[in-house]
């Protein structure tokens, strides 16, 4: 039995070596998505990758974003050629993107004898509770993509063979297809276990909220500016840990407020892992770090800094903020009101 690990972010990278350890297969394959002009995001997956030591490494190259079509007919290509060049065999299909079609039409190239997907924050909890937990292993389809899937006498196998989740967020969730993460083997890889903290350094997680059109930046600024405050009522300074995506506009405008800025070329677990000195606080909007840091660092403080509900412009993204927040209402995270 071979892992086949269909990769598109560094969590999922991270997430990937996690499952290696728990379901042990006669090769590890993994396959990162490398997007054309996206050079950071590539270069922390490749830095992830190289840090966990993965052997097998099959890339997938897809093109700029705005060729979607295109470019998902291209990505399929690669993973009909990644089969025929596998060849027989049994195999375990991981894949980090419940929403991502393409990842899911792999599933009928490599009939894999069990499919799995692998954290991607938020979304994996909401594809666990609103499709796996109900028995649908598929995402919505719009009218042409259902007539092509029955067409091709495919609709059936895709929305009816299992996908299991291997999640952070499993454990709150109900059913036999969840299986929780634990990061114990990741966990192991942490050098210096005696971290040091700084003790008047903070860490903000960088979002691109305003860059998917969430919020405006305007909005954004003036709550980073309020948050900055915050941070500094408690005797602490702020580093913001830059997203893959965000801008320098946006950047220059966040550093004038006060903060410091730091582009990471590591996702923040894997920085925090092979620092000797890190903050005391990890605060910030929303993340899967808020999931993930406490199974790794269960002495780092983090907070959640709540974002005021009527910034968002769309309904989707007010739900989704408010079933983040309802998550972590019962844990020990604390949470914030922010207000502009």
């Amino acid at each position: 039995m071979n892992n086949i690990f269909l990769i598109a972010s560094p969590l999922q990278v991270i997430c990937a070596y996690e499952f290696s350890k728990k379901y042990s297969a006669d090769k590890n394959i993994i396959c990162p998505i490398y997007i054309q002009g996206a050079s950071l995001r590539n270069k922390q997956i490749k830095n992830t990758i190289e840090f966990f030591k993965f052997e097998n490494i099959e890339n997938i190259n897809k093109g700029k974003p705005f060729f979607k079509k295109l470019n998902e007919i291209y990505a399929i290509c690669q993973f009909i050629f990644l089969r025929i060049k596998l060849g027989g065999g049994n195999y375990r299909l991981i894949f980090g993107d419940f929403r991502d079609k393409t990842m899911h039409l792999s599933r009928l190239f490599f009939k894999p004898k069990e499919a799995f997907i692998i954290d991607d924050g938020l979304a994996s909890y909401l594809a666990g509770k609103n499709f796996l937990s109900k028995s649908i292993f598929f995402p919505k389809v719009n009218k042409l993509e259902e007539i092509l899937l029955r067409i091709s006498c495919q609709y059936k196998y895709l929305f009816e063979s299992r996908v299991n989740l291997f999640s952070v967020y499993s454990e709150l969730l109900v059913g036999d297809v969840f299986l929780q993460n634990h990061f114990s083997s990741v966990r192991k890889k942490i050098k210096n276990k005696n971290k040091k903290f700084c003790e008047n350094m903070a860490f903000y997680i960088g979002t691109k909220l305003s860059e998917r059109g969430v919020l405006t930046l305007k909005d954004e600024i003036k709550i980073l500016r309020s948050s900055l405050v915050y941070i500094r009522s408690i005797g602490k300074e702020c580093t913001y840990f830059a997203k893959r995506s965000t801008s320098k506009k946006k950047l220059d405008l966040i550093e004038e407020l006060g903060y410091k800025i730091y582009i990471p070329e590591y996702p923040l677990e894997l920085y925090l892992m092979n620092s000797e000195y890190i903050p005391s606080l990890i605060c910030g909007f929303g993340s899967s770090v808020f999931s993930n840091l406490p199974k790794l660092f269960p002495n780092l403080k983090s907070i959640i800094l709540q974002y005021p509900i009527k910034v968002f412009r769309k309904k989707s993204d007010r739900y989704e903020y408010n079933t983040f927040l309802e998550i972590f209402k019962n844990q020990s995270i604390e949470i914030i009101n922010i207000d502009i």
